[in-house]
């Protein structure tokens, strides 16, 4: 066995006196060297098995935290890089100035230097367009795209740089689905592009208190320049969420284009559903009673006829939140699946269930706010007893209808608000996927059953009488009632015990799993929300 000593001379060289062991064999072992890069530091030189590197590194005194080493990507360790903006607008300028306050170092360009100095915040070198490229390692291109074609001269100078593109979607159509596809396969092939930043305003860039949006979504096909890019996201207080590869730019770039998305089928829905409604309690309420007899209702318009639309339009967008999925239900029961792709409509609707939910929680507040300013004897005498005092017919006291009626609506009320809390993008982010389905499937049931008590309740004393049903028409609390019913039936169904287990072994069934039972209690993953 030989054994080979190694010591390091003064000048830095090392030198080995090998030794033969008494087998005869030589064998190498680790030999711990200093460091000179660090001091205080004892390296061990690694020991090759196959293509596998084994080594460790000790320090004595403790390696400063960068943020290569926070993240665990594998960056160097070096300071921040140099930022380049082309782009003297609003958005170019806030973003140097928070980078500024951030520690980097901002070179910003433009067509004239001279021009926007006075505008430049302190700290910021301003040059021409084609040296804050050359000085920068990640460029921000912060112009329009109609001035993409005037940064041709750039191609050179752009080789090998990380390009950051901020702009929102545009008119053009050159074969391409995003701006950021343009720069990268058309304008910049040899640069490496991010797409990111454009769904946060100037303004938030500028807030001291980061009341604007704090999610900066990020795509981009090269690994190395997102996760450049990230750094710079959370050395600026935001949060990063990587999107995948750049072919998603398309998608971010629409973002901020977009109005209330998922909120335009709910609202559609409501308004139309108002209109209807209130040509047909015009026709009902005054135009027939004008013509029958000649008497002018019109003067109850304003509240209680409107009051009746309302009471409509949130119990019809209640059950609607709730039909997608019983209909999927029920065909998983009848059909004898548990997975196929179902109409595009049906997905779409399901998408929509909780916006559709949450305008039924408004439009049932401002229904319960009405109701309680005409809660009376004069406006619902069904509801209350009829007493007479020396002969004057008199109402007293609620019935045992009308409080079950107010009861009902009071309960209804308070499992709305908490639903519509609870999928508001501020609350839902605080529940976890079982707290979530728990509320969605026994407060929403609760709701939704409440809500049809609440309009039968209402019509105990009403619908017997005949006077209602004159010119073919119903009471407008009995066309809320079919919606409500009708889904309260259906969910009655589902709620089956036996065929709820059959769903459930549907779908074990196909994903290869067994159910879990814990004597009578079955323990189970709803995968639709009931």
């Amino acid at each position: 066995m030989m054994v080979e000593y190694k010591e390091m001379l003064e000048d830095g060289s090392v030198t080995s006196t090998p030794k033969r062991s008494a087998s005869g064999s030589n064998i190498s072992t680790p030999v711990r060297m200093r460091d000179q890069s660090v001091p205080g530091s004892v390296t061990s030189t690694p020991r090759r098995y196959g293509d596998i590197s084994v080594g460790t590194s000790r320090s004595a005194t403790p390696k400063r935290r960068t943020r290569s080493t926070l993240d665990g990507r594998g960056l160097r360790d070096a300071p921040p890089p140099i930022v380049g903006i082309l782009g003297c607008g609003e958005f170019g300028l806030a973003l140097a100035r928070k980078l500024l306050k951030s520690g980097y170092q901002v070179v910003l360009g433009t067509r004239d230097p001279e021009a926007m100095k006075n505008l430049v915040p302190l700290g910021v070198t301003l040059t021409t367009r084609y040296e804050a490229v050359l000085q920068a390692e990640v460029v921000f291109l912060a112009v329009r795209r109609d001035h993409y074609d005037q940064l041709v001269f750039l191609t050179d100078a752009m080789s090998g740089k990380i390009l950051v593109d901020v702009s929102i979607t545009s008119r053009f159509n050159d074969g391409l689905r995003s701006n950021a596809e343009y720069l990268q396969w058309r304008l910049f092939p040899s640069c490496r592009v991010v797409k990111g930043f454009n769904v946060i305003p100037a303004a938030a860039l500028d807030a001291e208190l980061m009341d604007g949006p704090k999610q900066v979504y990020l795509c981009g096909d090269d690994h190395h320049a997102k996760a450049t890019v990230t750094h710079i996201v959370y050395d600026l207080g935001f949060i990063p969420v990587d999107l995948g590869a750049l072919k998603s730019a398309g998608h971010i770039e629409t973002i901020p284009a977009r109005f209330l998305p998922y909120w335009g089928l709910p609202v559609s829905v409501g308004i139309w559903l108002f209109i209807v409604m209130f040509l047909y309690v015009m026709i009902q309420d005054i135009i027939r009673p004008s013509v029958s007899d000649g008497s002018n209702e019109l003067s109850r318009l304003p509240l209680f006829l409107v009051n009746r639309v309302l009471a409509f339009v949130a119990g019809t967008l209640l059950s609607a939140a709730f039909f997608p999925d019983i209909f999927i239900r029920l065909v998983r029961i009848f059909k004898g699946y548990g997975y196929r792709d179902f109409p595009v409509w049906l997905g779409e609707w399901r998408k929509a269930r909780r916006h559709i939910c949450l305008v039924g929680v408004i439009v049932g507040a401002v229904h319960a706010i009405m109701s309680l300013t005409i809660l009376s004897p004069t406006y619902y005498p069904e509801l209350y007893e009829k007493t007479s005092n020396r002969g004057i017919p008199a109402l007293g006291k609620m019935m045992w209808s009308g409080e079950a009626f107010a009861s009902m609506g009071a309960v209804c009320l308070s499992a709305l608000l908490i639903l519509g809390i609870a999928n508001m993008p501020s609350g839902k982010d605080k529940l976890n996927w079982r707290e979530t389905t728990f509320l969605w499937s026994n407060l929403g049931t609760v709701a939704l059953f409440t809500a049809t008590f609440h309009v039968v309740f209402l019509g105990i004393q009403v619908y017997p009488n005949g006077s209602l049903y004159s010119l073919f028409t119903l009471p407008v609390s009995l066309i809320s009632l079919f919606p409500l019913a009708a889904a309260v039936l259906l969910k009655c169904v589902t709620l089956i015990p036996y065929l709820q287990k059959h769903v459930i072994s549907i779908r074990d069934r196909l994903q290869g799993r067994k159910r879990l039972d814990d004597g009578d209690e079955l323990v189970e993953c709803v995968v639709v929300n009931l």
